[in-house]
């Protein structure tokens, strides 16, 4: 279990808690670690996995999905029509990889692509901006 703490969760971690841990006065449960790997049993690179502990850390966790689709806005992102692993789930039983897959692939197929910067020209043609 240590091994996988140093490994895993500590260096994603905030540095108030990493000191804590080497200095002994904080300890990860047994059962954090076995809900840490359950949760990031899908993550095969540093990216994936520091993405998820920060979802795990009080950074996000704490905020709202209005306040992160806010937040996301302000940085100029589109978050009025957001998908998420639920709209797979409920109609099918698929793995998490294998949702995210649908997902990625629907998304990002030529097709669907091809016909929203198509609406977009469109609209902006229709409001006469060049």
């Amino acid at each position: 279990m240590k091994d996988y703490i140093e490994k895993y969760i500590l260096p994603y971690d905030t540095k108030e808690n990493q000191i804590s841990y080497l200095e002994g006065e904080l300890e990860y449960d047994r059962e954090y670690v076995k809900e840490h790997r359950r949760t990031n049993m899908f993550s095969f690179n540093k990216e994936e996995a520091i993405a998820i502990t920060l979802l795990k850390t009080n950074v996000l966790m704490d905020s709202s999905d209005q306040d992160l689709r806010e937040e996301l806005k302000l940085r100029g992102y589109y978050v009025d029509n957001l998908w998420s692993l639920h709209d797979i789930s409920d109609k099918y039983k698929v793995s998490v990889d294998q949702g995210q897959e649908i997902l990625d692939k629907a998304m990002t197929s030529e097709y669907i692509v091809g016909e929203i910067f198509q609406s977009i020209e469109d609209i902006a043609n229709n409001y006469k901006i060049n």
